[in-house]
């Protein structure tokens, strides 16, 4: 939870809404030419 995708492209798709599992919908885009990705998680620190 709490995790997040960051991206950047010179060409971006329109958004699909997307079905998962009943009624649970989820978003897709295509990212074209020079596109760069990055995972922003939270550290979690255990005891």
């Amino acid at each position: 939870m709490g995790d997040r995708i960051i991206a950047e492209a010179r060409k971006i798709s329109d958004v699909k809404v997307i079905t998962k599992s009943g009624r649970h919908k989820a978003q897709r885009v295509i990212l074209r030419d020079n596109a760069y990705c990055l995972i922003d998680k939270k550290i979690k620190f255990i005891k």
